[in-house]
C-alpha cells in the first residue's frame, strides 16, 4: 500500500467528504420533516455541525503554522550564535600574531563541525577552506603564525563566508 503525500490532510478531506454526505442527504432528511421548526432546526443543527469542524480545521492549522514559524525564528537565532562565534574565533585567530595551538585547532574544528550540521552546502564549503587554511598552518613545521599571505587569503574566505551567510 502507498502511503499518503505529504500534502495529504486527513482534516480537510474529512470535512470535504462530510459537505458532500450533508449535500446528498440533506434533501431526503428535510422532505420527510413535516414541520416548518422542525426544518429550520435540522437546518441550523447542520449548519452548526459544519461550522465548529470548519473552524477546528483553521484552528489546528493555525497553530500549526505559529509552531513552525517558531521552530525556523529559533534555528535562525542559534544559525547566526554559531555564525558568530565562528566569525570571531577565525579573526582571533588569524589577525592576531600569535601561535597556532592546540587549543585554536580543536575550536576551529567544533566550529566547523558545528556549522556542517546547521548551515547550507556553500558555507560549509567556505568554512572548511578557512579551517583548512588554519590548520595548514598549525601543522607546518616552518611557521606557526600565519604570514601576510595566509593573513590575507583567510580575510578574502571571511568576505566569502560573511556574504554566503547573509544569503
Amino acid at each position: 500500500m502507498k502511503p499518503w503525500p505529504k500534502s495529504f490532510d486527513a482534516a480537510y478531506v474529512s470535512i470535504l467528504i462530510l459537505a458532500v454526505f450533508l449535500y446528498i442527504g440533506y434533501d431526503r432528511l428535510i422532505a420527510n420533516v413535516t414541520t416548518e421548526t422542525a426544518r429550520e432546526t435540522i437546518n441550523s443543527a447542520i449548519g452548526v455541525i459544519f461550522v465548529i469542524i470548519t473552524t477546528m480545521y483553521m484552528l489546528n492549522k493555525q497553530t500549526e503554522v505559529e509552531r513552525k514559524k517558531e521552530l525556523n525564528n529559533e534555528i535562525f537565532k542559534k544559525k547566526l550564535e554559531v555564525y558568530e562565534r565562528a566569525i570571531s574565533l577565525w579573526q582571533r585567530i588569524g589577525f592576531i600574531d600569535s601561535e597556532i595551538d592546540q587549543e585554536d585547532r580543536a575550536s576551529c574544528l567544533e566550529v566547523q563541525l558545528n556549522l556542517m550540521v546547521i548551515a547550507p552546502t556553500e558555507v560549509a564549503k567556505c568554512a572548511t577552506g578557512i579551517t583548512n587554511t588554519i590548520t595548514s598552518v598549525y601543522k607546518s613545521e616552518s611557521k606557526q603564525t600565519l604570514g601576510e599571505e595566509d593573513k590575507e587569503q583567510l580575510f578574502r574566505q571571511l568576505v566569502d563566508f560573511a556574504k554566503l551567510v547573509r544569503k
